[in-house]
C-alpha cells in the first residue's frame, strides 16, 4: 500500500528563501491528508498550495501532486503536473 506525506504551503508568506510550512505525518491515503488539514490547521484560508509526496520502500520520494485547499478538502491542481516537477528535481 503506498504512503503519502504533505507540505502545506502559507499565503502569507512571501519569502520564498525561508517559506514556512507544515509538514504532514504518513498516512496510507491522500484522503487522509484532507481529514489531518481538516482537524489541525488552523486558518486553513491561509492555505497557498499542498504538495503530496508519495513515498516508496527504500527512501525513494516523489511529488505525487499539487492540490488546492477549496470546500473543506483537497483539490488536485491540474495546472502543476507533478511529472516535470519530479524532472525538475531529480525525483524520477
Amino acid at each position: 500500500m503506498p504512503k503519502y506525506t504533505a507540505q502545506i504551503h502559507y499565503k502569507d508568506d512571501d519569502n520564498f528563501w525561508s517559506e514556512r510550512m507544515t509538514i504532514s505525518p504518513i498516512f496510507t491515503g491522500v484522503t487522509k491528508i484532507s481529514d489531518w488539514v481538516r482537524k489541525t490547521v488552523e486558518n486553513k484560508d491561509n492555505i497557498r498550495e499542498v504538495c503530496v509526496m508519495q513515498l516508496y520502500r527504500g527512501g525513494k520520494t516523489q511529488i505525487h501532486g499539487f492540490y488546492e485547499w477549496k470546500n473543506n478538502r483537497l483539490w488536485l491542481d491540474t495546472n502543476k503536473p507533478a511529472f516535470i516537477h519530479n524532472a525538475f528535481y531529480g525525483l524520477d
